[in-house]
């Protein structure tokens, strides 16, 4: 049973199989204690993986949460001790599995089995284990400019290359909300960690690059000692501010600490993409005609408007384009015109052209005062029609003439390039053909 289970983790599983590895976990006995020890341990040891197959154990333990959460929660338990282990204990020869088991600690945060408060905790205690703490309360310090330090000396860069493979795997997650400024606040940190550091070699710093270039590509770094720590007690008073305020604001309710609060912002957050994916009501598509335009207002499938709802929205519709406010910009028909001359008449005609146009707007201001739309409507699987008069002076009616104004001119430029390239190939094909009759010509005189 173990070998099966180590050919399947070992050798079976990749990208293409991997639900067909997962079914086949499930159907072990998971009442035999021997079975998830085994599978215990595999799950817990990373390092003996492919480094790409580490994403793919994460995958496995998230999909197996749903049906033994039990064991889920002791691999990731596990998987923090073995990080801490490595801390207190930086034996060398351990280094390569750190760095697997980072990065099994970053897929399983992607996978959403631990909190983003528990990835910031390990990038803290990644920079701050075994300095000394400045008093009794804190148990851990902040690093010293080249100061020894049994667990972390100056000449020992492990632990940025622990912190970028961290980052790799999943600092690019926090780019947005609150985890935006904590991520920002420990990178502050983490610049002042590297100057404490002896001058970084040149592998550690080309990953450092690439990592802070992935995250915050428009990161400041910092060039002395002295402004990182500026920057670090800048850094430290602004939080001790905010955690004071925080503080005073929460001083009545107990019962949520720091990681509920991550977990409601962290679900207000998701709420937020879920209400900008699912507020597409109106979707307006290019007119066929020069003179309507289709607007799609999509409803729910099994609830169709109401007739009083139907009516409220034409009212409105009919309110919105018919708007002139002073902050809507007007596109005037003689500049649209000059704009398209510009693009495709040459300079003799443009001015012929404008004057035509000229006359033309004068004789037809009359007769075009308004313009015709089509609002179709969906209720349940039936799609109801409308036509609707648009005053030609409005905010709407002008963007949309212009708009068709400017896809004549992009087609005519389109039409003239593609004429152009075939006039190009011709004239190649041309000098190709005599260049042929020239060197056979050369040829047969040389013969005779």
């Amino acid at each position: 049973m173990e070998l099966f289970i180590r050919h399947l983790i070992y050798d079976v599983l990749a990208k293409k199989t991997i639900d067909k590895v997962f079914k086949l976990i499930r159907k072990l006995d998971w009442e035999d204690a021997n079975v998830r020890n085994i599978l215990f341990k595999l799950f817990t040891k990373p390092w003996k993986l492919k480094f790409g197959n580490i994403s793919l154990i994460a995958m496995l333990t998230y999909d197996l949460q749903r049906y033994h959460p039990s064991f889920s929660v002791a691999v990731v338990d596990q998987v923090l001790e073995d990080v801490r282990r490595g801390l207190e204990q930086n034996v060398y020869s351990t280094n390569q599995r750190r760095v697997a088991t980072i990065k099994y600690l970053g897929e399983l945060y992607i996978y959403r089995l631990l909190s983003s408060g528990i990835v910031f905790d390990t990038l803290w205690s990644l920079v701050t284990f075994g300095h000394p703490p400045p008093d009794t309360r804190a148990a851990d310090g902040r690093p010293l400019p080249r100061q020894p330090c049994p667990l972390d000396m100056p000449d020992d860069f492990f632990r940025v290359r622990l912190v970028c493979a961290l980052l790799d795997t999943c600092g690019m997650c926090f780019d947005r909300g609150s985890q935006k400024k904590k991520l920002d606040n420990f990178l502050v940190f983490f610049q002042y960690y590297i100057h404490c550091k002896n001058e970084l070699p040149m592998d550690a710093e080309f990953m450092l690059s690439d990592s802070l270039e992935a995250v915050r590509p428009k990161l400041h770094l910092v060039k002395t000692i002295e402004e990182a720590a500026h920057a670090v007690d800048e850094m430290m008073n602004s939080a001790f501010q905010n955690l004071e305020i925080t503080d005073g604001e929460d001083s009545g309710d107990d019962s949520g600490g720091e990681g509920d609060r991550r977990e409601d912002q962290e679900r207000e957050d998701e709420e937020d993409e879920d209400a900008e994916e699912h507020d597409n009501d109106i979707v307006k598509d290019r007119p066929s005609s020069p003179e309507e335009r289709i607007v799609l207002s999509s409803s729910q499938d099994n609830l169709g408007p109401t007739e009083e709802a139907e009516a409220e929205f034409a009212k409105e519709l009919a309110k919105m384009v018919t708007d002139t406010s002073n902050e809507s910009r007007k596109v005037d028909k003689k500049t649209a015109l000059a704009l398209w001359d510009s693009a495709i008449l040459p300079p003799t005609a443009r001015k012929k052209k404008l004057e035509e146009a000229e006359d033309e707007d004068h004789a037809t201001s009359s007769r075009n005062e308004v313009m015709n739309f089509t609002v179709v409507t969906k209720k349940g699987n039936r799609q109801q029609t409308r036509q609707l008069a648009v005053p030609a002076e409005s905010a709407l009616a002008v963007h949309t003439r212009s708009a068709q104004l400017q896809d004549k001119v992009e087609q005519q430029q389109l039409k003239r390039l593609v004429l152009d390239y075939e006039q190009r190939e011709e004239a190649e094909e041309l000098r190709a053909l005599e260049a042929r009759n020239r060197a056979g010509a050369i040829k047969i005189r040389y013969v005779g």
